[in-house]
């Protein structure tokens, strides 16, 4: 008897469709099968000190979960509002600033100049991107480049309060490699839960909606200016709070907080990843960080292989990783045969 032709049939698995919404779970492998790609990362981030005590590798994390928030706050910005900033690191530099002025000029311990340097900073940062919401598409994203640029000279300009180049020395640093390892991973996880709770919510759905068709907001009666900049005192409070971190642990704070090389590395993580998707620009800076690293052994050819890869993976990967790890995850292959 001759056998039928075989095919593959890829599948949804059942699971999707039965929590989506209803949370019906079947069994424990149903369960494993919903709850594991959300514990399992935040576990593996907890206990990576308990794994790997190396102070070089904890610092490499730190800046991976650094430029994590970065990213995400980035995400809500140009993946959910379509407001796509090449001058993200104006936050950054904002918030260093801010905490370092708070902290070594004035004498604000630090569990107050961090979080006040991240007010300060998203405040400050609103007000100098709010001109350019006048802009729309690739003329918001030339004016939001030169913001920080500016910011520099005005920085070189005023050594004499600022430090120019120098910058500002003699922040509070009371934390250890381990400690700055979790205060960063722990601000990642925080940022990730709540600005995915802002997102997916109803302001997230009118940002979506601004993004997608802006005149047909305006026409229904929303005020499109009001929730850009509030989406962009958000993004900055976050993208600010790292740079206030950031200086604290540096114990220094200077013009390259405000570096192009910042917002650069930003977007190319969240593209990387997966734009408005959240958690897929996080991932994207894992990656990167941890890819640069490794090839840093190669000095001479180090970015132009850095480069290659990126373009690689952007020209065949377009949705970003996580959509594409996602769906892999979602589905499965079986041989069917025809008869």
């Amino acid at each position: 008897m001759a056998k039928g032709r075989e095919r593959i049939e890829r599948l949804d698995r059942g699971i999707r469709a039965r929590t989506r919404d209803m949370y019906a779970l079947m069994s424990y492998a149903e369960i494993i099968y919903l709850i594991g790609p959300r514990i399992i990362p935040p576990i593996l981030l907890l206990v990576f000190p308990l794994i790997i005590s190396d102070p070089y590798w904890l610092l490499v994390m730190s800046y991976a979960a650094f430029y994590g928030v970065a990213s995400i706050s980035w995400d809500i910005l140009g993946g959910f509002t379509g407001l796509v900033s090449f001058g993200h690191a104006l936050f950054i530099g904002f918030g260093g600033y801010s905490a370092a002025i708070l902290n070594a000029w004035y004498g604000v311990p630090i569990y107050l100049s961090i979080p006040l340097g991240a007010l300060i900073g998203a405040g400050l940062g609103t007000l100098v991107f709010a001109p350019c919401l006048r802009t729309k598409g690739a003329y918001f994203s030339l004016a939001s480049l030169v913001a920080p640029l500016v910011m520099i000279g005005v920085i070189y300009a005023s050594a004499e309060i600022l430090g120019g180049e120098e910058g500002i020395y003699g922040m509070a640093n009371p934390f250890n490699d381990v400690q700055w390892y979790y205060i960063f991973t722990i601000t990642l996880l925080v940022s990730f839960l709540v600005i995915r709770k802002v997102v997916y919510g109803k302001f997230g759905l009118i940002l979506q909606a601004i993004r997608d068709n802006e005149p047909a907001v305006k026409a229904s009666g929303i005020n499109v200016v009001k929730y850009k900049l509030i989406t962009l005192f958000i993004s900055g409070v976050f993208a600010s709070f790292v740079g206030a971190l950031q200086a604290h642990r540096l114990a220094f704070v200077g013009p390259t907080f405000f570096n192009l090389l910042h917002s650069v590395s930003i977007i190319a993580m969240s593209t990387l990843g997966g734009i408005a998707t959240i958690v897929g620009p996080a991932l994207g800076a894992y990656i990167l960080v941890i890819l640069t690293e490794y090839l840093r052994i190669l000095q001479d050819v180090r970015m132009l292989l850095y480069a290659i890869i990126l373009i690689i993976l952007l020209i065949f990967r377009p949705e970003g990783l996580f959509r594409y790890l996602e769906r892999i995850y979602n589905t499965f292959e079986r041989k069917v045969v025809e008869e």
